[in-house]
Protein backbone atom coordinates (compact mmCIF):
# COMPACT_ATOMS: atom_id res chain seq x y z
CA UNK A 1 0.00 0.00 0.00
CA UNK A 2 1.04 3.85 -0.80
CA UNK A 3 0.05 6.86 0.60
CA UNK A 4 1.07 10.08 -0.29
CA UNK A 5 1.18 12.43 2.96
CA UNK A 6 2.96 15.77 3.80
CA UNK A 7 4.80 17.28 6.56
CA UNK A 8 2.88 19.76 8.29
CA UNK A 9 3.86 22.06 11.14
CA UNK A 10 2.71 20.85 14.84
CA UNK A 11 3.82 23.12 17.04
CA UNK A 12 6.94 23.77 17.24
CA UNK A 13 8.19 20.50 15.40
CA UNK A 14 6.42 18.68 12.40
CA UNK A 15 4.41 16.01 11.74
CA UNK A 16 1.98 13.49 9.09
CA UNK A 17 -1.39 12.54 9.51
CA UNK A 18 -1.74 8.86 9.28
CA UNK A 19 -4.89 8.39 7.04
CA UNK A 20 -7.38 5.79 8.91
CA UNK A 21 -7.30 3.82 6.20
CA UNK A 22 -3.17 2.60 6.95
CA UNK A 23 -4.00 2.79 10.61
CA UNK A 24 -6.62 -0.31 10.09
CA UNK A 25 -4.85 -2.34 7.40
CA UNK A 26 -1.19 -2.44 10.25
CA UNK A 27 -4.31 -2.78 13.15
CA UNK A 28 -2.64 0.95 14.85
CA UNK A 29 -4.57 2.72 17.82
CA UNK A 30 -4.64 5.59 18.96
CA UNK A 31 -1.86 5.92 21.64
CA UNK A 32 0.00 3.24 20.42
CA UNK A 33 3.69 3.22 21.40
CA UNK A 34 5.99 3.59 18.01
CA UNK A 35 9.97 2.84 17.51
CA UNK A 36 10.66 5.46 15.05
CA UNK A 37 14.12 4.06 13.20
CA UNK A 38 15.72 6.48 10.74
CA UNK A 39 18.88 5.08 8.13
CA UNK A 40 21.35 7.22 6.50
CA UNK A 41 19.59 7.07 3.41
CA UNK A 42 16.96 9.66 4.21
CA UNK A 43 14.17 6.78 5.38
CA UNK A 44 12.33 6.54 8.37
CA UNK A 45 10.55 3.55 9.77
CA UNK A 46 7.60 3.27 12.18
CA UNK A 47 7.05 0.01 13.62
CA UNK A 48 4.60 -0.59 16.96
CA UNK A 49 6.44 -1.09 19.70
CA UNK A 50 6.64 -4.33 21.76
CA UNK A 51 4.69 -4.00 24.89
CA UNK A 52 5.33 -6.65 27.73
CA UNK A 53 1.86 -6.94 29.50
CA UNK A 54 1.38 -7.80 33.17
CA UNK A 55 0.76 -11.32 34.69
CA UNK A 56 -2.84 -9.26 36.02
CA UNK A 57 -3.11 -7.66 32.38
CA UNK A 58 -2.80 -10.99 30.87
CA UNK A 59 -5.52 -12.81 32.88
CA UNK A 60 -8.05 -9.96 32.50
CA UNK A 61 -7.46 -10.35 28.70
CA UNK A 62 -8.04 -14.19 29.08
CA UNK A 63 -10.72 -14.13 31.11
CA UNK A 64 -12.47 -11.65 28.33
CA UNK A 65 -12.03 -14.32 26.11
CA UNK A 66 -13.93 -17.14 27.89
CA UNK A 67 -17.25 -17.70 27.50
CA UNK A 68 -19.76 -19.66 29.60
CA UNK A 69 -20.86 -22.58 28.33
CA UNK A 70 -23.99 -24.40 29.54
CA UNK A 71 -24.54 -28.79 28.68
CA UNK A 72 -27.88 -30.13 28.61
CA UNK A 73 -27.37 -33.37 29.53
CA UNK A 74 -30.98 -34.04 30.14
CA UNK A 75 -33.14 -35.17 32.96
CA UNK A 76 -31.11 -37.87 35.37
CA UNK A 77 -31.57 -41.27 34.38
CA UNK A 78 -30.52 -43.03 37.88
CA UNK A 79 -29.04 -41.92 40.97
CA UNK A 80 -27.15 -38.89 39.61
CA UNK A 81 -27.55 -35.30 41.10
CA UNK A 82 -26.63 -31.95 39.38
Amino acid sequence: MTETVKIRAWGNSQGIIIPQKVMTTVQWHKNDPLELITSPEGSILLRKKFVHKSFEERVAAYHEQIQTINYDFGEPKGKEYF
